[in-house]
């Protein structure tokens, strides 16, 4: 299955696309995502999330991609509403091209992609192969998930990637008990609903 993806960066990349892949119920290994990074659709068509989604839909349209997703930061540095501009465009996009819509899936992350990442403590055990529970320090996702690198010795760049997507192959919903506002299990929701019959179901 061919899917599109958008996101801040590499961590998004390693995260999501693996996190995707076990939502819809796809054998490891099996999704072809391709991801684009925020600011490399920023020359195409100027700033705002609306119209970079739009260019994504037609490059899902044209080159035979199943479906859209794309995750932002709430970052409460910038009030913007992202992810009302995203729905915003996907909704224009509809009208538009009723015959040929394009599943179209988004997510949230508060504050930031780290808040998804140590939702569960399981998860960063399995994927750190660590003998005991993982405590995860009392700080901000960020901070919290490098601290945790650190002391297993998992140096940023390749490595931290492999044990991102370790961690989205292992992540399980229900013992996500601190969801909190991370915004996590609505994106989870999202994708299902979205991709479910671009997967077939």
């Amino acid at each position: 299955m061919r899917l599109l993806f958008a996101g801040d960066g590499p961590r998004d990349k390693a995260f999501v696309p693996a996190f995707v892949e076990r939502l819809i119920g796809l054998e490891t290994g099996t999704l072809e995502p391709q991801f684009y990074q925020w600011k490399e659709l920023r020359k195409h068509r100027g700033s705002g999330y609306g119209p970079k989604l739009k260019l994504l839909l037609a490059d899902a349209r044209t080159n035979g991609f199943k479906g859209v997703v794309c995750t932002v930061d709430q970052d409460a540095a910038d009030p913007r509403d992202r992810l009302g501009a995203l729905q915003s465009a996907r909704n224009e996009d509809r009208a538009q091209m009723s015959l040929v819509p394009v599943a179209a899936a988004f997510g949230e992350a508060r504050p930031h992609l780290e808040a998804w990442i140590i939702n569960d403590s399981q998860a960063l055990r399995i994927a750190f192969n660590a003998d005991e529970q993982i405590k995860i320090p009392n700080l901000k996702p960020k901070e919290a998930f490098d601290e945790v690198c650190n002391a297993h010795g998992v140096t940023e760049g390749r490595d931290r990637c492999k044990v991102l997507t370790s961690i989205a192959h292992a992540l399980d919903l229900e013992r996500c008990m601190k969801d909190k506002p991370s915004g996590l299990k609505a994106f989870a929701e999202e994708v299902r609903q979205e991709l479910r019959s671009a997967h077939g179901d």
